[in-house]
């Protein structure tokens, strides 16, 4: 349960950095721009975003790349994560089990 918890907590700094990144962005710009999941997963390694898509089209069914695929690397990315390691360690809160006195 430890290790479920430590990735909650990974998913909250990965959006943490990510919402740094967008207020410097800010900042400097002036024009707030939200990061979405499939730019950031380009940026960090194309090509294993190119390889994902090319496996789950050619091997599993065009249909699951777009839309749905698809509109998961649109989302932004400090909120989906953020959200997604709060629900991973409130779960992991929640489902611990205390030993009894």
């Amino acid at each position: 349960m430890l290790i479920i918890r430590l990735i909650g907590w990974i998913f909250v700094l990965a959006a943490l950095i990510i919402l740094l990144i967008e207020l410097r962005f800010w900042l400097t710009s002036g024009e707030w721009h939200l990061i979405p999941i499939g730019q950031l997963w380009y940026q960090l390694h194309s090509e294993s975003l190119n390889i994902a898509q090319a496996v789950i089209q050619r091997y599993l069914h065009p249909y699951i790349w777009d839309p749905w695929i698809l509109a998961i690397l649109l989302t932004p990315s400090w909120p989906t994560f953020s959200t997604i390691g709060a629900v991973i360690i409130v779960l992991c809160c929640l489902t611990s089990r205390r030993p009894e006195r």
